[in-house]
């Protein structure tokens, strides 16, 4: 069977999870482009405060890591933007289709090759950032990390 039931059985739980760990795994850029905000916000997840206050991150490290935080954010922000149209046009094409179409599954393909390259970009970003720290610096990232993905699946 290759309907709506069978996509939501086996794809949709897999989509959900990239769309978690595109979106929770967001912190790594603050949605307003400015490096050392500290608010909790949902494109942050107070990220950038955890890193002051649990890596002590220095000046050095932070005049590094700069440029690499405004590039991950453009390119964050530009794949939030294609994710969140991706999931409209998904949403209007299942609103005008009777079953699994070509429309639907094109949909559906924007929507996954986004959140695929976020999830990259993201990881890309992480591996990054870590090649600046101190061995003891990415330990405590590296598990911060793999925390905040398994909770929030």
């Amino acid at each position: 069977m290759t309907g709506p039931r069978t996509w939501i059985r086996h794809r949709l739980p897999a989509a959900l999870l990239g769309l978690g760990l595109g979106f929770g795994a967001g912190w790594l850029a603050a949605p307003d482009g400015h490096h050392h905000s500290h608010e909790a916000t949902p494109g942050n997840s107070d990220f950038h405060s955890w890193l002051h206050q649990h890596l002590e991150v220095t000046p050095e490290q932070d005049a590094v890591l700069h440029p690499h935080e405004q590039q991950y954010d453009e390119t964050s922000r530009r794949l939030r933007a294609e994710i969140s149209a991706a999931g409209a046009d998904l949403a209007a094409a299942i609103g005008q289709q009777t079953s699994l179409t070509p429309e639907i599954q094109a949909a559906m393909q924007r929507l996954h090759t986004a959140q695929t390259q976020l999830q990259t970009a993201t990881l890309d970003h992480f591996f990054t950032m870590k090649r600046h720290l101190s061995p003891e610096q990415a330990e405590r990232m590296r598990t911060w990390t793999q925390d905040r993905l398994l909770h929030d699946r």
